[in-house]
Parts: C-alpha cells; structure tokens; sequence
C-alpha cells in the first residue's frame, strides 16, 4: 500500500516516513499543496495524509481538488492539523467526511488509524 504525506516540516515528513516504511508502507512526500496535488495524480496512493496549513494553498484547497479530479477523487484524506486540538476532535471519527488527527500524535494512532481507513 502506498501512502502520500503532504506537510511542510520536514521533520514530520521524516518521522512520519520512517514510521509507516517501518510498518511496511510505501511511502511519497511533497512539502507543498500543488506538488502534493500532482504527486497524488502521478502515484495515486491508497491514502493521503494532509497538513492543513502549508505554505503555498491551503490543505483543505488541495483536499477540494483532490475531490474533484478523476484520479483522486476516491482516495481517502487524513488531515494531520496542529488547528484542531484533540479534544476538540475526541469522539469524532470525522470532521465534513474528512478524519483529523491533532498533532502532535502518537504513531500508534496515526497507524491504527491507517490500518482502520485502509482495511487492514
């Protein structure tokens, strides 16, 4: 399974990456909304994890487009947000069709949360 991860920090990029490789995972980043956009079209990944706040569109925008366009439409999206707290999103499997998940996160949530949308 081939997971997309959309964030700015290259840190999370890198944890999250190491994380999921290690879960056994194929992993492709993008540090921007529209590179992440065009990788999701070019890989089609089986999930897409976004941040919400990166530095050229918003990930709800990319979110939108992603919706929108053929290829992408059915993939799911989980918006990995420092805006939401988790007790603002405690309960709530998701937030308008979409999950979050607050950062900063456990990586056994952000997996199980994974094997949960993916059928694993």
């Amino acid at each position: 399974m081939k997971i997309l991860v959309i964030d700015d920090e290259h840190d999370i990029l890198d944890t999250v990456s190491a994380r999921l490789t290690a879960g056994g995972y194929s992993v492709v980043t993008a540090d921007t909304g529209e590179g992440g956009f065009a990788k999701a079209v070019k890989e089609r990944p089986d999930l897409i994890l976004l941040d919400i706040m990166l530095p050229d569109i918003d990930g709800g925008v990319v979110a939108a487009k992603l919706r929108a366009h053929i290829l992408t439409k059915h993939i799911p999206v989980i918006f990995l947000t420092c805006i939401v707290s988790g007790k603002e999103i405690e309960g709530k499997d998701t937030i308008g069709g979409n999950m979050f998940i607050a950062k900063p996160f456990k990586s056994e949530e952000l997996l199980a949360r994974i094997r949960e949308i993916l059928g694993e």
